[in-house]
């Protein structure tokens, strides 16, 4: 047996301590034996995908990729992996060419539409999404995806008909889909529009996630724009309580007690949420001024 079909096998059995040395050394016999081969560097990329090693196995899939590799799975592996890694150009620029290889495959459209998202090119996000969720139309979750980004991509653009439409079909699909109630809900506050569906789908996902601190602030904001102030404070400080609490969400607390009438407490959130991430671009000129602008 080929150490190529032997190390294939053992891949299998992994992650395993005892034969990890064993499919290491295998694989790269392999690449000794066909260095030209990009199947020599796809098997390697795929033991060290398997062993978690991405950074790894992006550079072999790569080395694959520029000797002619013409797997479509190694294409996409690339991308999925440089997505995962944040390396948005590289995964556009990849993306692109992939398409074009395989203009037919909703999965690269997936990955090159959210890293246009990542990188703010929204028209381009909205362009791959638009075209992977064309190619999704037998597939009614995978087209559930691609609606739920669409309405995030959307709303980027400000085109709210068309972001609320396709959080909508997201969720005639999947009523309980966590990310649409929260980001619909809570972009529907911001706008202070439909607040009654806003509150339905922001009190559905708390109900859902009781824990959540980032869940709690968009119900909690919901009910501050709806003026229902106790009971946003209630949510607040649940959310407060938690460990996974961002500048956001303590900038909200202080909103949320200004509003309430206690000055003091307010002014001393929003010096707390000052020295955190995520706060809003007022967030100085509310402690100067002691006073809450919107």
């Amino acid at each position: 047996m080929s150490p190529k079909y032997r190390s294939c096998i053992l891949f299998a059995k992994l992650p395993n301590a005892d034969i990890e040395p064993l499919v290491v050394s295998l694989s790269d016999k392999i690449i000794s034996a066909h260095p030209e081969d990009p199947r020599s560097y796809e098997v390697k990329a795929e033991l060290q995908l398997s062993l978690k090693e991405e950074m790894k196995a992006l550079e072999n899939y790569k080395k694959a990729i520029a000797l002619g590799a013409s797997n479509f799975n190694t294409w996409q592996q690339t991308i999925q992996i440089e997505v995962k890694l944040e390396r948005y150009k590289e995964a556009i620029a990849d993306g692109e060419k992939a398409m074009e290889l395989y203009p037919n495959q909703p999965g690269l459209c997936w990955f090159v539409g959210n890293a246009y998202l990542a990188e703010k090119d929204y028209q381009m996000a909205v362009e791959i999404l638009e075209r992977g969720k064309k190619l999704s139309s037998a597939n009614e979750e995978l087209k559930s995806y691609f609606n739920a980004q669409l309405g995030d991509t959307y709303n980027s653009l400000k085109n709210h008909q068309k972001s609320d439409e396709s959080y909508e079909a997201a969720l005639a699909y999947d009523p309980n889909n966590d990310h649409v109630l929260n980001n619909y809900s809570y972009f529907l506050s911001l706008r202070k529009e439909k607040l009654d569906l806003a509150k339905k789908m922001s009190s559905k996902l708390v109900a859902q996630n009781p824990d959540n601190a980032t869940y709690l602030d968009t119900h909690a904001w919901v009910l501050y724009v709806r003026g229902e102030l106790e009971e946003s404070k209630h949510y607040i400080e649940k959310a407060v309580e938690s460990e996974d609490i961002s500048g956001t969400i303590i900038e909200h607390y202080g909103d949320i007690l200004f509003k309430l009438g206690d000055v003091d407490s307010a002014v001393k959130q929003w010096l707390k949420a000052k020295g955190m991430d995520e706060t809003s671009d007022l967030i100085d000129k509310k402690i100067a001024d002691r006073k809450l602008y919107e």
